[in-house]
Formats: C-alpha cells, structure tokens, sequence
C-alpha cells in the first residue's frame, strides 16, 4: 500500500494471546456474532496510524430477560440446581451411612459415583449460566 494504512482495521487478542486482524467491519461483527469475540477480550482498531480501544459490553433488555428462550435457561438452571441439592441431601443421610457399614466397594463406588456426577453438573451449570448470560443480554460495541 503506497498510502502507509495498509494495516487498517479491527484487531483482538484471543485467550492464548494471539492477536489476530487486521479485518473489516463486517468480519469483525461476524466473529462477534459467532461467539468467537466476546466481552472482556482486548480489542482494537486502527485507522489511519491511530489506535482506538473497542469496548464490548452486555445490555440486559427487558424484552430480552423474558424471552422463552431465556426462561427455558432459566429454568434447566433451577432443575440441575435442585437436582444437586438433592443429591447432596441424600448423601448426607444417616441411614445411607449405616446401609453402607462393612461394605467398602459399594461406599467407594457410590461416593466416586457421586464426585463426578457433582463434577459435571458444576460443569453443566457454567455452561448453562453462560447461555442464560448470552441469550438475556445483547452485545454493544463502543470505541473508547
């Protein structure tokens, strides 16, 4: 490029630190719709040999928050959580402690058992919370 702006554009950083660009408009807006952008990631554009931070941030709209979308992630958010209560209730029993008395394989297994299954429900509410997040709220973008 003969003019020196040949490096124009939109540029982010992405979890590991690779920085990525320099990319249109339209590129970045599909990227951010994608999911592959997401708030609280380093981004910047450059126009003109002048860098501008850009700021993502969430909108929760009313329209938004009780959407039927929303509300089937709200309540998948509520079963696994009373599901992990419950769970835990039972193990605390005393009854299930004394049922498993001289019985060390079945105590063993069932606890492992009930580990990983605490494990991935964790897991499962994260992912779920972020859905919940994601289709609640919408992205703004704003250079600072």
């Amino acid at each position: 490029m003969a003019d020196g702006y040949g490096d124009d554009g939109y540029y982010f950083r992405d979890n590991k630190g690779v920085a990525h660009g320099p990319m249109d408009k339209e590129d970045f807006e599909s990227l951010q719709t994608k999911g592959t952008i997401k708030p609280g990631m380093k981004i910047w554009r450059q126009n003109g040999g002048s860098i501008f931070q850009v700021k993502l941030t969430r909108n929760f709209t009313v329209g938004k928050i009780f959407s039927i979308n929303s509300f089937g992630h709200a309540m998948e958010l509520f079963m696994v959580s009373t599901t992990v209560l419950c769970m835990m209730f039972i193990m605390t029993m005393p009854k299930l402690r004394e049922e498993l008395k001289g019985h060390w394989g079945n105590a063993i297994f069932l606890f492992s058992l009930a580990f990983f299954t605490l494990g991935l429900t964790l897991h499962s509410l994260k992912k779920t919370a972020g859905r919940l997040t994601d289709s609640a709220s919408d992205v703004v973008c704003g250079e600072v």
